[in-house]
């Protein structure tokens, strides 16, 4: 019992899980017996990879037995044992069981327990708030579900040539890297260089022009400014792709390593129309790292006449796959022609899963 005490602090201090084979040395040490504390802390660590094993194991099986299935069912139909219809539905049947005999509802949570442990973390005033990526702008966060955007979550900004879905990405990456959270920012347009300026000068109230070659040499105060920001950023962790012609599996590549390695919050990328895939691809890449993904989509038609300038989410490429597949969808629109001192952009919720939708705001994207 003293080797498998040890055995189990040695993992814990080397963040190893136990292996079965250091089941059987324990087991088999000395004249003393297991207790069931004994037992128990060297079973534990294990259990979880013993699991994915068995899971792995029947995902085999189970595709062992589909193979044979359908090539038995074949060789009877070119032999003419069977008509081709006879053997397709001895195939479906087949695969009716094994569905069956994989699928055991007594794994399934009651549905009352579920909703138990949800009204558990509403009425528990300690209850940990829901992790989420607000954004700069509280108008915007008052209708977000929790206040942000959050795990799995596609979140689609859109709006015509030049009205600023760049400002607004780059604006919200640079607020979540702000708050420490860990931002990759995939510019298939825009070079890296100036997606770090967009992103400092935001947040530390600096012009972009100011950040061009010279400009500063001789301007004090901008120094100041230059040398606070660099302070400000030295906690940031951002990484920026702007590789030309990447695809989306270098994107979900990239994402992965990211996420694995070192972590990841939030992914950003500018632009879909550079991408020769649909939204549903982005769907389930946010799902499976577990974070938000937010897609940057151009709206190519220009408005007819005297139909109502604000875009909406039927003016974009392959709006059905977008429409369907994001849980958030802001469209953004401004008049270009407008000269006052303060621009404000027309903002508009049009989807938000979980919330509420159809909410118009107006605020500075600068």
């Amino acid at each position: 019992s003293d080797l498998c005490l040890k055995t189990k602090a040695q993992s814990n201090e080397e963040g190893q899980r136990i292996s079965l084979d250091d089941i059987v040395d324990a087991v088999r040490q000395g004249n003393e017996s297991l207790s069931q504390d004994d037992i128990h802390a060297i079973i534990t660590p294990c259990y979880t990879s013993l699991l994915s094993i068995a899971k792995k194991l029947m995902r085999f099986e189970t595709v062992r037995r589909i193979n044979s299935e359908a090539t038995k069912a074949t060789e009877e139909i070119l032999s003419g044992a069977i008509d081709p219809s006879e053997g397709l539905i001895r195939i479906g049947t087949s695969l009716e069981d094994m569905n069956t005999r994989i699928t055991d509802n007594r794994d399934y949570k009651p549905f009352v327990d579920k909703f138990r442990d949800i009204a558990g973390a509403a009425l528990n005033p300690e209850a940990p708030l829901a992790d989420v990526i607000p954004s700069p702008w509280r108008q915007l966060n008052r209708y977000l579900k929790d206040g942000g955007i959050g795990s799995g979550q596609l979140v689609t900004i859109a709006a015509r040539t030049s009205v600023g879905k760049t400002v607004m990405a780059t604006n919200w990456a640079a607020h979540a890297a702000r708050l420490g959270k860990k931002v990759m920012y995939v510019s298939l347009e825009v070079d890296e260089t100036d997606i770090i300026k967009r992103m400092v000068s935001y947040t530390n109230d600096i012009f972009l022009s100011d950040l061009s070659p010279t400009r500063a040499a001789n301007n004090n105060f901008v120094q100041t400014k230059i040398n606070t920001a660099l302070e400000e950023i030295s906690n940031w962790n951002v990484v920026i792709e702007d590789e030309p012609g990447l695809t989306l599996d270098k994107i979900a590549a990239k994402a992965y390593t990211k996420k694995k390695t070192d972590g990841l919050d939030v992914l950003f990328v500018d632009y879909l129309g550079l991408i020769a895939i649909s939204g549903r691809s982005f769907k389930v890449m946010a799902r499976r790292l577990g974070i938000p993904v937010v897609i940057l989509a151009q709206v190519n038609r220009e408005r007819r006449g005297d139909e109502d300038p604000m875009p909406h989410l039927s003016d974009i490429k392959d709006a059905g796959d977008i429409a369907n597949d994001s849980d958030v969808a802001i469209i953004l629109h401004r008049d270009l022609h407008d000269d006052s001192i303060e621009k404000k952009m027309t903002v508009l919720l049009e989807k938000n899963r979980g919330g509420q939708t159809g909410k118009y705001m107006s605020f500075p994207i600068e």
